[in-house]
């Protein structure tokens, strides 16, 4: 049995999403340039396919790294995780072909269009590739902050000292005021410091994510981890998947496994969320 993570190994699975795109991106350019008028031949659609297998295999593994290879060989040992992969419906590939088959289906369909770009397929695959890999990335993140209590600080402590940054920039602008200060240097002043912007950004932007529950008890740090799964199942399946969650929750680290009626109430709390934030947005 493999020893559990760190919280900075879990950081490092936590940016491998973001870097696997700019990676992909840097090996399948040549393809995201120009349009492609004439018929595409088979040869050229395999051709096609194995390039950007082999781009995705060398994105993968660059933007894991050790310590993400490390964290998801790990993942792949714990019964819960497997569970929760299984629930969503993520189908390990045949190792043999890996992406190929799959980026080949892709390139059949993009290749009947009548007008076809290079980035456009690339973007379809990037899309369809990076998928798991995100996932894997969100689960990293929130355990990296369950690990270093991040989210319980951020819960506890967040919207306390939001109120007082704003209060602290309405003081400035209040000082800036002051008509002892020559004109030039309060416009510069102003322009630099931005405090009313900076305030909007405070008022209008979720600069912390709205905690579902914040009751400071000993289960906080693992309904916050639940909380943020569940906002990451939302953001990639529009859907809570509160069984993936409960089977999340049950992985070695977690000191108190939450029970799955405090998952549904979790789950029902992040979709009355997004039915009010809907409802703000188009009044």
């Amino acid at each position: 049995m493999m020893e559990t993570p760190t919280a900075d190994q879990f950081n490092e699975l936590a940016m491998a999403a973001e870097r696997y795109s700019k990676l992909f991106y840097e090996r399948g350019a040549a393809l995201a340039y120009g349009t492609f008028d004439e018929e595409i031949s088979e040869d050229e659609i395999v051709s096609l396919s194995i390039h950007l297998s082999n781009a995705n295999n060398e994105a993968w593994d660059l933007s894991l790294g050790t310590e993400g290879l490390f964290v998801l060989s790990w993942l792949h040992e714990q019964p819960a995780f497997c569970l929760a992969r299984e629930a969503l419906g993520f189908v390990p590939l045949d190792q043999d072909k890996g992406w190929q088959p799959r980026f080949e289906q892709i390139i059949r369909r993009w290749a009947a269009r009548k007008k076809r770009h290079g980035g456009t397929l690339v973007w379809s695959i990037e899309r369809e590739s990076k998928k798991f890999l995100t996932y894997l990335s969100g689960i990293a993140k929130a355990a990296h902050g369950y690990i270093t209590k991040r989210r319980v600080r951020a819960a506890i402590d967040g919207p306390e000292k939001i109120e007082k940054i704003k209060s602290l920039l309405t003081e400035i602008e209040q000082l800036l005021a002051a008509e002892w200060i020559p004109e030039n240097h309060r416009k510069n002043l102003l322009r630099l410091i931005n405090t009313s912007k900076a305030i909007d950004l405070l008022e209008n932007q979720e600069i912390i994510s709205t905690p579902l529950s914040r009751r400071n008890d000993n289960d906080l740090p693992a309904r916050l981890m639940a909380s943020e799964i569940i906002r990451l199942h939302h953001e990639l399946f529009s859907a809570t998947h509160k069984r993936a969650v409960f089977h999340l929750m049950g992985m070695a680290f977690i000191e108190r496994p939450l029970e799955m009626r405090t998952i549904e109430r979790l789950a029902k709390a992040e979709k009355d969320r997004l039915s009010q934030s809907c409802d703000r947005r188009n009044p």
